[in-house]
């Protein structure tokens, strides 16, 4: 347990640089260091709870000497950064990271996108038909019942057989703009890296035209899960006979067969 302690204070050492909240560590009023944040964050996460439940009950789980944000205080901070700032400055600190000589994946590195929803409950301006008035910034979700939203957010991330790490995550406001958050978010990673690309993994809901486009721009097959039409079709009719997830036909007529969960490289490069 010590060793690995010692192994989450060297890697908030590197981060927390990143990730700080831009106070004044020689002020008179400093008290609460920023992994004290982070330990309360991470907290509230695991036991998907509120602020202020999480707050109460690491305190008392914590010993004496160990400073436990209060939830006011927490949102204070927090609140001085729009999302996209808190985006950008994680990115920064998860570069931070990889950049540390032995945190880095094998290449090609493999990637995988997925828009994920995150609950959020509270007062929502609504019209009179009972939705919301951003539309741009947050979604009904028909998952539970009709008092939870959600912020929909873009995720992408690098993953292994070893290690898995989020490489950024950004607000996705509405679905015809996946694309363009992927495109931003694979420029930002080629921006920062020199690094050899391999495949990236799409939810079932993103394999589209328009998302495949970004892939094929950036040089990566990709895997959907989906039915074998559209753009899936025309990539995997380029692909030998013998190729897995490509074109697939019977002896007796050559139509094509419908796959259902068909992994589908691009035209530039066959998958490894």
């Amino acid at each position: 347990m010590r060793a690995l302690s010692d192994i989450v204070a060297e890697y908030m050492e590197l981060a927390i640089p990143h990730i700080d909240f831009d106070r004044d560590r020689t002020a008179p009023n400093y008290q609460l260091a920023p992994e004290s944040f982070y330990r309360l964050l991470a907290h509230i996460v695991l036991e998907d709870c509120y602020a202020a439940n999480g707050s109460e009950i690491l305190r008392w789980l914590s010993d004496d000497d160990v400073d436990v944000p209060a939830p006011s205080t927490l949102h204070q901070y927090a609140q001085k950064f729009d999302v996209d700032e808190h985006a950008d400055r994680f990115f920064d600190a998860t570069c931070a990271l990889l950049e540390r000589h032995g945190l880095f994946p094998a290449e090609p590195v493999h990637l995988g996108f997925d828009i994920t929803k995150v609950s959020w409950y509270g007062s929502v301006d609504t019209d009179e038909d009972g939705d919301p008035t951003d539309e741009e910034a947050r979604i009904k979700s028909q998952l539970k019942d009709n008092t939870t939203w959600f912020w929909p957010l873009a995720v992408l991330s690098i993953t292994a057989p070893d290690r898995n790490y989020v490489l950024g995550f950004k607000p996705a406001p509405a679905a015809d703009k996946y694309d363009e958050v992927l495109d931003d978010m694979l420029e930002a990673v080629t921006d920062r890296f020199d690094l050899e690309l391999g495949r990236i993994y799409l939810d079932s809901g993103l394999g589209n035209t328009k998302t495949i486009d970004i892939c094929e721009k950036h040089g990566l097959n990709w895997l959907s899960q989906g039915k074998m039409n559209g753009k899936r079709e025309e990539l995997a009719k380029t692909l030998p006979p013998a190729t897995p997830g490509g074109q697939k036909t019977s002896n007796s007529d050559q139509t094509p067969v419908r796959s259902t969960s068909s992994p589908v490289p691009s035209t530039r490069r066959l998958l490894r």
